[in-house]
């Protein structure tokens, strides 16, 4: 059986199921609403209406729930008003849901999202009131389904839609192919083509993976048209899973097959003769994975008859061929087991335990059993209690240094235990200064290794656990009126800055706190000459000046068009930069590197102040191909000596850059260059009486600019006894 014919049902069913099944899906029950009210029990009650016209919306479905699991539901009437009864006294996410298009739901207060809804307080008896909505106006997308080969309408073909923000929505095609899709939130989405009769599925536009999708937008109150598709025959493989032991059929087998990028797959379910088929793919290549039913005490295979997908042969899959014959004889699986206990006194542990890649957990004894398809394996050991570290069998914390043992046909593998040692702790408090924390975590680095993380608690504290080691400790936090500056201990905005901390054995460190301030954001755009957006890809980086040198806080890939180094270009403070004189610096490949005000280096690169919460616009950058050269830096001359006969002057030139330069010296009289005097030194003679002796300095190097710098002209040359004279 097939797998797109199980979507199909599935589309069919959602209308029906309704709000029953979002309730059963956030762990509550399905039942009507009080007739009578609970004695105890509150209630909320609000009235929905259309953000456009402010008139009553009939139908809409509101749902409250609590995280103990109590809920309620009710339908808007003619006048948009409902009425919760009957709930528990607690804090409650209220949900407005399949309002009539091309209005899109939303939960309490106006978000579009569950985590960022307002939670509505209810006591014993309380009839909460004026919990209204206001829903916006969606927008729409239609199209066309055809036939590639001959522009025939595809009917009942499946169009699915997924945005960004998190809308989504589905349709089947029309007699004529044609389909609309209503009621979705304003933004990005990706159209999914799911054909029928053989058709192979597609992405607008054309593209055969999610990743490769063309975003469509959807605006407000708008219907975005043409969004049509053609979609080619597709190919099929078919085949038979027996069982090796006795050649029987084996019903319910997983069969999915997946192209050599990773991105395109699909999958079937052998029925009671042990067939399958894979209908509608692409033609390609494709590999094709056997996976059996967790009670048939079988093998995981690939085809042809391997277990790794490493050592798989592919099958070819062309248009309206089937490619037949690709079977698999599954044999008995290898079962490992073993126990996972705490190393201190011997207790059971609660873990996951993967060996290769199947997974299981341990019961309430810590006991764990395991069925994988012959071959050599290592095992790995995940407690549920962050107090306990990870291993791999045997006491190993890294893979690498894993005892690898083998499994094989029907093997029966035992005493692969475990004794988890107890973790180190870090604990602090991450404080804003007053700026409420979204959400916020605490993550230990090892190098460039992760080494632990930690969620904040509401007072902003925390308690990491993670292995013995020397890290260096980052806090990263989100505030609901913005973004906030990444911070390193202690007090570092790179990590590369960071204090490092030490931990031995099972030791506490406390007091591993953060003070984090708001963060900046800088935007632009980005051009270049002669090409699309499309085909230039560029690195922007944000430097900014740390008192002795530029130091790289923050560098983004875009490609032309606006860029934000907080990725929003939303009217909001969002950025992670910090506060201070920044300038940045684009490279692309291909095009000379530019810094901030059009200079090829970052020396000579102009600068600008960013503050807390601030976002800077208009830092443009056009990318040019014809890279002026740069210039040499000059430095500043001076004479040491006096301007005397029968003295030597010198001449310190200063520092120049970068290096290599080569400097080249002409001395002056009166302004005038002095015949053969071109070194560092200059001998006065009899001839220079009475002249204001100079230098000219200049430095060369290949590709540079060259650079000339001047001394300060001396006093007139003099005869006679050494006398006070001025000199500069």
């Amino acid at each position: 059986m097939s797998m797109r014919g199980a979507l199909r049902r599935r589309i069919l069913g959602g209308a029906i199921a309704g709000l029953a099944a979002a309730a059963l899906m956030l762990g509550g029950s399905v039942s009507a609403v009080a007739e009578e009210p609970v004695p105890g029990t509150g209630s909320i009650r609000g009235v929905v209406t259309s953000e456009t016209h402010g008139q009553p919306v009939e139908g809409v479905s509101v749902a409250a729930w609590s995280e103990d699991g109590s809920w309620a539901s009710a339908t808007t009437d003619a006048a948009g008003a409902y009425v919760l009864e009957g709930l528990a006294p607690s804090d409650y996410k209220v949900e407005f849901t399949e309002p009539p298009a091309p209005l899109v739901g939303e939960f309490y207060n106006g978000v579009h999202w569950s985590w960022e809804a307002q939670l509505v307080p209810v006591g014993a008896g309380e009839d909460v009131t004026g919990i209204d909505a206001s829903l916006e106006l969606g927008g729409s997308i239609e199209g066309r389904v055809t036939r590639d080969s001959d522009g025939a309408p595809v009917q009942s073909g499946i169009v699915q839609v997924s945005g960004s923000s998190g809308g989504h929505g589905s349709a089947f095609t029309d007699a004529n192919g044609e389909y609309v899709i209503s009621g979705l939130m304003p933004g990005e989405y990706r159209v999914e083509f799911l054909g029928d009769s053989g058709l192979a599925g597609e992405y607008f536009d054309g593209a055969r993976s999610w990743v490769d999708a063309q975003l469509v937008v959807v605006n407000p109150g708008e219907t975005t048209s043409g969004i049509d598709a053609g979609l080619a025959q597709g190919g099929s493989i078919s085949g038979i899973v027996t069982r090796e032991g006795d050649g029987s059929p084996v019903e319910g087998a997983y069969v999915h097959v997946v192209d050599q990028s990773g991105s395109a797959y699909s999958s079937a379910v052998t029925d009671e003769g042990g067939f399958y088929r894979v209908d509608s793919l692409v033609a390609g290549e494709y590999t094709v994975t056997f996976r059996p039913g967790v009670d048939d005490g079988l093998a995981v295979e690939y085809w042809d008859g391997v277990h790794s997908a490493g050592q798989a042969t592919s099958v070819a899959v062309a248009p309206g061929e089937d490619s037949s014959g690709i079977d698999a004889s599954l044999v008995e699986a290898a079962t490992i087991s073993g126990t996972v206990t705490r190393g201190s006194d011997g207790s059971p542990v609660e873990a996951s335990v993967t060996v290769g890649g199947e997974y299981t957990t341990t019961d309430e004894h810590g006991n764990y059993s395991v069925r994988v398809a012959p071959g050599e394996y290592t095992v790995h050991f995940q407690p549920f209690d962050q107090s306990l570290l990870a291993e791999y069998w045997q006491d190993a914390r890294a893979e690498a240094d894993a005892t690898r043992f083998s499994a094989g046909i029907g093997a029966q593998v035992t005493g692969i235990d475990a004794q988890l040692t107890s973790a180190a702790q870090i604990t602090g408090t991450v404080s804003t200064g007053g700026v409420e924390i979204f959400e916020g975590s605490v993550s230990a680095w090892s190098g460039d290794e992760f080494g632990g993380m930690a969620w904040l608690n509401e007072d902003g504290t925390y308690t990491m656990y993670v292995a013995p080691g020397t890290y260096t400790i980052e806090a990263y936090a989100t505030a609901r009126e913005g973004a906030l500056v990444t911070e390193y201990y202690e007090s570092a905005v790179r990590r590369a800055d960071a204090t490092p901390i030490t931990l031995a054995g099972d030791q506490t460190i406390s007091g591993i706190d953060f003070t984090l301030e708001r963060g900046a954001d800088i935007r632009g755009a980005l051009s270049a000459e002669g090409v699309a957006g499309g085909e230039v890809q560029a690195h922007v980086t944000a430097y900014r000046w740390s008192g002795e040198e530029w130091q790289a806080i923050q560098s983004i890939l875009t490609g032309a068009g606006d860029y934000s180094f907080s990725g929003s270009f939303e009217d909001v403070q969002a950025g992670r930069l910090p506060a201070g004189t920044y300038t940045i610096g684009v490279q692309a490949e291909g095009f000379c590197d530019l810094y901030y005000g059009g200079a090829t280096s970052l020396a000579d690169a102009e600068t600008f102040e960013l503050s807390a919460g601030q976002t800077y616009s208009g830092i443009d950058v056009e990318l040019s191909r014809e890279c002026p050269s740069p210039g040499v830096s000059a430095g500043v001359p001076v004479i040491v000596g006096e301007p005397r006969m029968g003295q030597v002057l010198t001449v310190l030139p200063g520092d120049w850059g970068p290096s290599g330069v080569e400097l080249h010296y002409q001395w002056l009289a009166d302004g005038e260059p002095i015949p053969g005097a071109q070194s560092d030194i200059l001998q006065v003679t009899g001839r220079l009486r009475g002249a204001r002796i100079s230098v000219v300095v200049t430095g060369t190097l290949a590709g540079h600019i060259p650079a000339e710098a001047a001394s300060a002209v001396l006093a007139p040359v003099y005869a006679g006894p050494k006398r006070d004279v001025p000199v500069g």
